[in-house]
């Protein structure tokens, strides 16, 4: 509450100071316009826990921050120089920045996805006859394997079968041609999946597919094959509301095992209004996955 107050203070100081300045003396100006800064700064120290300060002036220093920093410098150039289209443009600019890579919001737009699946907790469902680990969780090849960010997915599907939900993990998906280095995701998923002490003999591979679609097209092949009923799909908790409305315009009955949760709507005072390459992530992420319903892929 200190830091807030002093900050709207220093806010109201900055503009009126601004307003003014052609009756202030240009030492007069900076002493008010240093006296903003001391306010906000102030509001900091004031804080008993300085780890705050630290963590701001490090994401102010990293190059989203510093992008933030400019727009902010070119609104108050453009307003000394009585440039008010510029001021409108520059501000337009710096509001669409802040939200494209706002923390909470980020957390917010993931939480929409997730929301549906908060209570489903994959280690409590009855047994399933094989489940479905779709591909964005690991990389590399045989030799040189690794999880991803989205490593959860391949974590969860190793927890069911040592927990006997199921004695057969699907893995799919391999990267499309033409972006970087090809990787044969299944390939380098059964390679950690083996390290974890899951038999190959459980593990059935489909490298075919290059997105969820084909995925789910590819599961409904297997399900015919082998004669399965019961699956079940292990994905993002955030991509799990698209693939079970892929699976439902293929009319496939898949259980959904959801992993790798992302929502986070914590508000962190000061640090979530800057930037950080975070909430760019999570902000894509979201649009990315409502731009996939809505265009059926």
């Amino acid at each position: 509450m200190i830091l807030l107050t002093l900050s709207v203070a220093a806010v109201l100081l900055a503009l009126i100071s601004l307003r003014d300045r052609h009756a202030l003396s240009k030492s007069n100006l900076a002493l008010r316009l240093g006296a903003s800064v001391l306010l906000v700064l102030g509001g900091l120290f004031s804080l008993e826990n300085l780890y705050l300060l630290g963590k701001l002036l490090g994401r102010l220093a990293m190059p989203t921050g510093l992008v933030w920093l400019l727009l902010w410098a070119l609104i108050f150039k453009a307003f000394w120089e009585n440039q008010r289209k510029a001021v409108f443009v520059f501000s337009g600019i710096l509001v669409a920045y802040t939200l494209a890579g706002n923390v909470w919001l980020g957390g917010v737009l993931t939480g929409t996805l997730e929301a549906e699946w908060m209570d489903v907790v994959a280690q409590k469902h009855e047994p399933f006859e094989a489940v479905l680990v779709l591909g964005g969780g690991a990389t590399g090849d045989a030799e040189y394997a690794q999880v991803n960010d989205a490593g959860d997915r391949v974590v969860l599907g190793a927890r069911l079968y040592h927990r006997g939900l199921t004695p057969v993990l699907v893995t799919s998906g391999s990267s499309i041609p033409g972006l970087g280095s090809y990787v044969d995701v299944s390939e380098a998923t059964t390679a950690i999946w083996t390290e974890l002490a899951v038999p190959e003999s459980a593990i059935v591979r489909m490298p075919e597919p290059k997105n969820t679609r084909e995925e789910i097209a590819g599961i409904k092949e297997l399900m015919k094959e082998k004669g399965w009923t019961r699956v079940g799909l292990v994905t993002s908790a955030w991509h799990m509301r698209r693939a079970m409305k892929l699976a439902k315009d293929q009319d496939v009955k898949l259980h959904p095992l959801p992993a790798d949760f992302r929502t986070r709507t914590g508000w962190d005072g000061i640090l979530s209004i800057v930037p950080d390459a975070h909430g760019f992530i999570n902000v894509q992420r979201a649009c990315w996955e409502y731009l996939g319903a809505a265009t059926g892929r």
